[in-house]
């Protein structure tokens, strides 16, 4: 199933069970971008990005780390990304 950015981020804050303003001191942004990411306000730049990636890795498997990046990558292009 297709999942738009802003969802997909929405969720994968909500898995690691932390609030907007604790995932947006781990990736050293604003708490308002983070904010407007989720609402689908915003999409972050590259730099932003591998940095969300990097935070929601949290030093797991490669292979998760290639996964969350496809997934990320996926919904900001509308290429079809599939829920667990």
């Amino acid at each position: 199933m297709k999942k738009p950015f802003h969802l997909w981020l929405r969720d994968k804050i909500a898995k690691q069970g932390l609030t907007q303003r604790e995932f947006s001191k781990l990736v050293n942004i604003d708490e308002s971008n983070v904010s407007n990411y989720i609402l689908g306000k915003r999409i972050p730049n590259t730099r932003t990005l591998i940095r969300i990636i990097l935070v929601l890795h949290d030093n797991g498997p490669k292979e998760v780390l290639v996964e969350l990046l496809w997934e990320a990558l996926s919904s900001i292009e509308n290429i079809e990304v599939y829920d667990d």
